[in-house]
């Protein structure tokens, strides 16, 4: 069995059990782990007022809240820039579609121009063949 099946045409729980999975995966990535250690450090620092860093434990119930909210202000300022960007991305990509065909002719000539200035036809924006001096 395909997982798409599994996604699309199985039970709901398999589709958030493979989110889940991926959400796991996409953390654990060398991209982003990195900065797993800052980013724990910085809203830990927030939640002290005095610039001390305490542990859990010694915190109190209004230090415990404003990290909390840290947290999800963090977690929906990244949300809400990544849904935003993937609608525009889909948004674009719908009205560039009706484009698609004029839009490969254009891009084409412009790899085939670009590929002639890497191969020394342009000199300093002038073609050879109207340089004096070969």
């Amino acid at each position: 069995m395909n997982p798409s099946d599994l996604v699309f045409d199985g039970a709901l729980w398999v589709g958030v059990l493979l989110a889940v999975l991926a959400g796991f995966v996409s953390f654990a990535s060398p991209c982003v782990l990195p900065l797993v250690p800052g980013y724990f450090g910085y809203l830990s620092s927030a939640v002290a007022s005095d610039g001390s860093i305490g542990t859990a434990a010694e915190g109190t119930v209004a230090q415990r809240r404003r990290l909390l909210l840290g947290v999800l202000l963090f977690i929906a300022g990244f949300s809400v820039v990544f849904v935003s960007v993937t609608v525009l991305g889909g948004v674009f990509g719908r009205v560039f579609i009706s484009y698609a065909d004029i839009a490969t002719r254009i891009l084409g000539a412009v790899v085939i121009l670009m590929g002639l200035a890497f191969v020394g036809v342009f000199r300093r924006g002038v073609p050879l063949w109207f340089s004096s001096s070969c």
